[in-house]
């Protein structure tokens, strides 16, 4: 209780700030690392379940990406001449579950996806692409750069998957524990950079704009890590929503400035209160 009890007071009140001037630097690590699993368990476990079961999910998206394709001893068989381009508007559901690309290349008619299973090829794909091949899918960033995933990866190992929302749910579920891994893996690579970014920012603001002369940036620093509780909470909360907020980093940086200053404000009269006693 006593760690939930100080994430509740880095927000709600003040004084706390005056308390942390004495906490060590370890239990100031510690906190943050709390912190930082905190948000990665529970954001990866709502991303988890809007990626298999929501109506929005992967499976719905997929079977309206690859209608009637489906994959047969780790090949492709798309049940029509190909190649195939689908619209933008029905793969960028797809596209935001699996890669985050939201609105990417929205005003292009044709999307970035292509599904040929031919061996050979008379056309030029823009690039970046993302090519459905006959044994993979292969990811064209650049012209220098490519990446290779085979079907039997994206099977798990199966080799035959049919495209329709059922049979993709259930083979989600059936690799969920790989599934949580790997997103709490990257959720918690993303949540470590947005949390030491926010707080580097936090700290160098309040140094800039501090009222103690004399202060040295080590103070804001410690001030700046328990601040950024309300951000972190907040990204915690909009994963829960099972929201995209693009702006949402903008908004809960400016409470965790509102919380930082205040606690500020409270140290720097506890300073002043400190020094009239000694005189």
């Amino acid at each position: 209780m006593g760690y939930f009890l100080a994430l509740h007071r880095s927000i709600v009140d003040p004084k706390f700030y005056k308390e942390i001037l004495d906490f060590s630097r370890s239990a100031i690590f510690i906190y943050l690392v709390k912190l930082l699993l905190l948000i990665s368990l529970v954001s990866s476990a709502a991303q988890c379940y809007y990626f298999i079961f929501s109506k929005k999910g992967i499976p719905y998206s997929l079977e309206s990406t690859l209608k009637g394709m489906e994959i047969k001893n780790n090949l492709l068989d798309p049940k029509a001449p190909t190649p195939i381009i689908p619209p933008t508007f029905a793969v960028m559901p797809a596209l935001d579950q699996l890669f985050g690309f939201q609105n990417f290349f929205a005003s292009d008619k044709d999307s970035v996806v292509i599904i040929d299973t031919a061996k050979t090829r008379s056309y030029v794909m823009k690039i970046p692409a993302i090519l459905l091949d006959r044994e993979k899918i292969i990811f064209f960033v650049n012209k220098q750069n490519t990446f290779e995933l085979p079907y039997k990866t994206l099977t798990f190992g199966k080799g035959n998957l049919v495209f329709t929302a059922d049979e993709i749910r259930k083979l989600l579920i059936k690799n969920i524990g790989i599934i949580y891994i790997s997103m709490l893996i990257a959720n918690t690579f993303q949540h470590s950079i947005t949390i030491i970014f926010s707080i580097f920012f936090l700290a160098i603001a309040a140094f800039f704009f501090r009222m103690e002369r004399d202060s040295t940036i080590g103070k804001y620093f410690r001030a700046a890590c328990f601040a950024i509780t309300p951000m972190a909470l907040g990204v915690m909360l909009i994963s829960i929503s099972g929201v995209k907020i693009l702006w949402g980093w903008h908004l809960l940086i400016f409470i965790s400035t509102v919380v930082l200053f205040r606690g500020l404000v409270a140290m720097a009269s506890s300073s002043a209160t400190n020094d009239s006693g000694e005189r």
